[in-house]
């Protein structure tokens, strides 16, 4: 009977948490952040045919043949249709599923139904990015798969944990690294004598993991060239940044403020797996993991998620911290709920009613925070959530029909990314492609056009070297792609950065305008001077090609 109440409680805050951030959608660009469409331009090149590595090139350590972030949505969106309710239904779908499986795995680590509650909520109300979602199944499935081959070790089981972590590298590669060094320490700590035992499964899925990941390291040495990716992976993560630039401060003049909020959540993600570190060595000390039984497995499964949720925090928890919260939001909701149980560990009733208590009131405190910083309130007014159910299920209806639509483009828009998206649309063909000399997938994805050269933006100095652009350059050669478009910083971004590139441009495109924000320079457009134009875009006064 426990175990269906617990079904259907994950099941009602799967349906909660979907429907929150399903109905706080609609408006410019669906509701989406403009990062997503850094995806789904990937998922463009996929639907028409093209692959990573051989058509065009990917430096967000995404790149390897099957690239799982853009192959999963592109399968989806051939099944069901290329508009933004499709992307919604899965990326949503997928976290809202996850935090089920922490609910259901919560309630299992820490006996406790509050807990539960409270380690599922902590994943849906700490803010992923719904193209996040990768990383959040990445997470909670190498969690889930560790603690059950914890359970019962065997060889079926380690091997679908190796194709699990192949699976996750191939969606990001480190995501592959955080879930090795998990089940590598679930490896060791799971019988660690004799030491022949860990040493010969460590062995084992080393081996698995290399076998399953053959096919794809033989598309990179024939496409790429393992030395070259490997160049490329590792200037993209010099790149990247990974650092704060200095530590979040809780502002005790206004507690509840945004930036306190933060840095309050910030120290708990730490907070966390160090004093679920200190439970282990306290636990050690006292020789409480000895016995074989489902309380040790349960013990050592700490010794898992603690390396697991510090090495996560290092890596996400970096500029913009504020949206980074729930790329690492699985393991120290886990590891929260571990903690509460292990306070049963304690020979001392009152140190166990204080363990289990101190940690549930920090778990809600960190969701309160989560509901103040992340403006959780207006989304719920904005779906309707508090107004009443008539209101909730016309929002849904309306964001459903809004998503329905996307992309299109607006024929008033004539500011802006969408009215450069809607020039291009409307005076290139569907087989032109353009050039994209900025960072701004929105506008190529609206458009419905593929990006030229093969790489998705040329900015912020991305694969600048001499064979890069020489690549690019060779592909433009080939490609119909009747406009350029580039920041307005044009020299200090594409002729400083990508010289070879420029050289390209300044011999077959001239300036032929820019699009404007706010009446300010946003954008330049350049023609291709050797192709006649059939006209003049009626609302920009540019050269038409249609």
């Amino acid at each position: 009977m426990r175990g269906v109440l617990a079904l259907v409680g994950a099941l009602v805050l799967a349906s909660f948490g979907f429907l929150f951030r399903f109905n706080a959608l609609g408006g410019a660009l669906g509701g989406f952040d403009n990062d997503e469409f850094q995806i789904l331009t990937r998922v463009d090149f996929l639907l028409a045919g093209e692959q990573p590595l051989r058509d065009f090139a990917d430096s967000d350590l995404r790149g390897v043949w099957p690239a799982l972030s853009y192959e999963v949505p592109a399968f989806v969106q051939r099944v069901w249709g290329r508009n933004l309710l499709v992307h919604a239904w899965l990326t949503l779908g997928a976290l809202s599923l996850c935090a089920a499986v922490v609910f259901l795995l919560a309630r299992v680590l820490s006996r406790s139904w509050v807990c539960a509650l409270l380690a599922g909520a902590l994943v849906l109300v700490s803010g992923v990015k719904p193209y996040n979602y990768t990383k959040v199944l990445t997470l909670t499935v190498a969690a889930v798969g560790v603690y059950h081959w914890m359970r019962a070790p065997s060889r079926l089981r380690l091997c679908a944990l190796a194709a699990w972590t192949v699976i996750a590298a191939l969606f990001r590669h480190d995501y592959g690294v955080y879930v090795a060094i998990a089940i590598v320490v679930a490896l060791v700590v799971t019988e660690p004598r004799p030491w022949r035992v860990p040493l010969r499964r460590v062995g084992m899925y080393a081996a698995l993991c290399l076998l399953f990941a053959l096919p794809s390291i033989v598309w990179v040495a024939t496409y790429s060239g393992i030395p070259r990716y490997l160049d490329i992976a590792l200037s993209s993560i010099r790149a990247e940044g990974r650092r704060l630039e200095q530590w979040p401060v809780l502002d005790l003049a206004s507690p509840f403020g945004e930036s306190s909020l933060v840095a309050f959540n910030y120290y708990a993600f730490w907070m966390l797996p160090f004093a679920a570190g200190a439970t282990l060595m306290w636990g050690v000390w006292r020789a409480r993991s000895v016995a074989a039984d489902d309380a040790d497995r349960r013990f050592r499964f700490g010794v898992v998620l603690v390396p697991m949720a510090l090495v996560v925090n290092v890596f996400f928890l970096r500029a913009n911290l504020q949206a980074r919260f729930g790329d690492a939001v699985v393991p120290v909701a886990l590891t929260g709920a571990w903690l509460a149980g292990a306070a049963s560990l304690s020979a001392s009733r009152l140190s166990r009613v204080l363990a289990h208590a101190g940690t549930l009131v920090l778990l809600a405190a960190m969701c309160a925070a989560f509901v103040g910083s992340n403006s959780l309130v207006h989304e719920f007014e904005t779906g309707g959530l508090t107004v009443s159910l008539d209101a909730t299920r016309l929002r849904f209806h309306e964001v459903v029909r809004t998503l329905r639509e996307l992309p299109s483009t607006n024929a008033s828009q004539k500011e802006g990314p969408m009215a450069v998206s809607r020039y291009l649309h409307e005076c290139t063909s569907p087989d032109d492609r353009v050039f994209m000399g900025l960072y701004a997938d929105e506008i190529p994805y609206f458009a419905r056009r593929l990006v030229a050269a093969g790489q998705g933006y040329f900015a912020h100095g991305f694969l600048r070297s001499d064979a890069d652009q020489r690549l690019a350059v060779e592909r433009l050669s080939r490609q119909s792609v009747p406009v350029v478009i580039t920041a307005f910083d044009y020299d200090k971004e594409i002729a400083g950065n990508y010289p070879l590139v420029a050289r390209h441009i300044s011999s077959r495109y001239r300036e032929v305008g820019t699009f404007t924000v706010a009446g300010h320079p946003y954008i330049r457009v350049f023609a291709d001077i050797m192709r006649p134009s059939r006209g003049t875009d009626p609302v920009s006064g540019f050269p038409c090609f249609r």
